[in-house]
């Protein structure tokens, strides 16, 4: 049976990979990435929403274009930590892993919850990270926003 489905974080890795699973499996897919950039190479047979989910103005529209769905797969993942560490700004580090991780996953799940609460049924289903298994001291604040 198709499900109608919404993939976070579809603009690369997992998140794409998902997306591209779920549509050769006879899913509709509604794909949502953070950036329009990520869709140079999404060139994709579904519904792709450009939004950043840290954006609560954004909220209202997604759920507008997108509530008659089944599943919500959230991959949303970035690692800002990896990028620049440092032991003086590793506090900030994780702080910022863990708002950036997070608060996007949060607003989709209270986003849609009263729909699939209306609705009777609906999954969530969010993806970790491998990075739990291989931990580094700049790893900490993604693990922990990843668990």
């Amino acid at each position: 049976m198709s499900k109608r489905i919404l993939i976070a974080g579809a603009g690369r890795g997992i998140g794409k990979a998902t997306a591209e699973l779920a549509y050769q499996h006879g899913h509709s897919v509604i794909t949502i990435t953070r950036s329009g950039s990520e869709l140079q190479d999404l060139t994709s047979p579904y519904k792709t929403i450009v939004t950043d989910l840290n954006n609560l103005e954004d909220i209202p529209f997604l759920t507008r274009s997108a509530s008659e769905i089944d599943a919500i797969i959230n991959c949303t993942g970035t690692h800002p930590g990896a990028r620049n560490f440092n032991v003086e700004g590793w506090a900030e580090s994780v702080q910022l892993s863990i708002t950036e991780n997070t608060k996007p996953a949060l607003r989709l799940y209270q986003a849609f919850l009263p729909f699939f609460r209306k609705r009777g049924s609906g999954h969530f289903v969010h993806v970790s990270s491998a990075a739990l298994d291989f931990f580094d001291p700049s790893e900490g604040g993604y693990c922990a926003s990843k668990a």
